[in-house]
């Protein structure tokens, strides 16, 4: 496992999707990335994006067993895709 991107720690409320929107990070559209539910949105935003993201819980509603296990999958072959 890597970690690609590191970026400095600010005070204050400052969320990863809005650094990433900012342009202060930047991920090529060559590279597949799997990103945590703090970049939600980021399919509409930037359709030249290759990601994969965990699902999310619906309001008021539990995951299916499928979705559980589909965000429980080893990153390692996540990387070999």
């Amino acid at each position: 496992k890597e970690v690609l991107i590191l970026t400095k720690t600010v005070s204050g409320k400052n969320h990863d999707y809005g650094i990433f929107k900012k342009g202060e990070i930047n991920i090529p559209s060559d590279v597949k990335t799997w990103l945590d539910l703090g970049f939600l949105g980021i399919g509409k935003d930037f359709s030249d994006i290759d990601y994969e993201m965990p699902h999310k819980k619906p309001k008021g509603k539990e995951l299916t067993q499928e979705q559980k296990d589909e965000n429980h999958v080893d990153r390692m072959e996540f990387q070999r895709e």
